[in-house]
């Protein structure tokens, strides 16, 4: 019994499909998400550079969790905050203002 395999009429339904559903997933203004994207990202140099640990962890959302390396996990927008002052007064990690 011979397989059976999709016609060139279906592989081409299939294909216009695929670009259909490619096309309406596709964002209509790419740049406007860079241009936001760059912006949020000069934000948050200019507030690390000023060592601005509210401004900072702004960028968090409430129930973010922190990983510092070889450290407990931090879990909550003011312990990540408090963890960074500690880190800021321990270290020069965070430039001194």
């Amino acid at each position: 019994m011979r397989p059976t395999t999709p016609t060139k009429r279906s592989a081409s339904r299939l294909l216009v499909t695929i670009g259909l559903v490619l096309a309406a997933c596709a964002t209509s203004e790419p740049q406007a998400d860079t241009k936001e994207i760059r912006q949020r990202f000069d934000a948050l140099h200019v507030a690390y550079v000023a060592s601005d640990v509210v401004t900072i962890t702004s960028f968090y959302e409430g129930d973010a969790v922190r990983l510092p390396a070889m450290r407990p996990m931090i879990r909550g927008l003011a312990e990540i905050r408090e963890g960074m002052v500690r880190s800021r007064e321990q270290t020069d990690v965070m430039p001194a203002r």
